[in-house]
């Protein structure tokens, strides 16, 4: 088989992000997310036709069950997608392979599992440990995350605070941009109003935003009571 250099279905310019975002590129310098490989991955099945091993000789990968794996988070609940990043997720939101794991969870407890693992910073192992408990016991979701927490020597709790981003036009705007970009901007945003908080991470979907940090973050925010309105603002500036 001889590799063509592109993919059905996809632009040039949309296979040159996502042959990046999956080769041996800084997870620092990958322009698109797990989630947004996902995407394109499937646009080129069901658009350009390909079957999954070819997407996959495609992108030089040699594990056959990474693109369907890609795929699969787009199963994930709309308002956790932005969340998913390569690194770790004790670096502010869901790492890829915590998100894997965030799937195989009921679409209607993903958001509120997804906040746990940003609150408390769950590992992959954690997660699988959760996953095991939610299967063996007659225990909840939030009650499997609660004894796995329960479990750790020292226990610290991030606040997660989650907003709407209000506007057709603004949202629509997003929608166009890469995770990433849509991230910059949002860091950019809060960075000038709300410049006094520090180690803050932000993340922004097209319909909402999220973001975690200390006890700061959440004092600051429920003293604005437009916060939403005031972000959402900040972020049009810009168009």
């Amino acid at each position: 088989m001889t590799r063509k250099g592109k993919l059905r279905g996809l632009t040039k310019q949309e296979f040159s992000q996502l042959l990046l975002s999956v080769g041996r590129t800084p997870k620092e310098q990958r322009p698109l997310s797990p989630v947004e490989v996902g995407q394109y991955c499937q646009k080129a099945e069901t658009v350009g036709g390909h079957a999954r091993d070819e997407i996959t000789f495609e992108l030089y990968m040699s594990d056959k069950g990474m693109v369907p794996k890609f795929i699969r988070l787009l199963e994930l609940d709309p308002s956790v997608q932005h969340l998913v990043e390569w690194g770790h997720s004790n670096d502010g939101a869901i790492a890829f392979s915590a998100a894997a794991l965030l799937v195989r969870f009921d679409k209607s407890v993903q958001k509120n599992i997804a906040k746990k693992i940003m609150e408390h910073r769950l590992t992959k192992t954690e997660l699988t440990s959760i996953i095991q408990l939610v299967t063996r016991s007659q225990q909840s979701p939030a009650q499997c995350v609660a004894r796995i927490v329960k479990r750790r020597p020292i226990t610290v709790v991030r606040h997660v605070i989650i907003g709407s981003v209000v506007g057709k036009k603004l949202q629509t705007h997003l929608q166009s941009r890469t995770q990433k970009e849509r991230d910059q901007l949002a860091q950019q945003v809060f960075a000038e109003h709300y410049p006094d908080l520090k180690h803050v991470t932000v993340k922004l979907g097209p319909k909402r935003f999220t973001v975690i940090g200390g006890s700061l973050v959440a004092t600051a925010i429920a003293n604005d009571k437009d916060f939403e309105a005031t972000i959402s603002q900040h972020l049009e500036q810009p168009l």
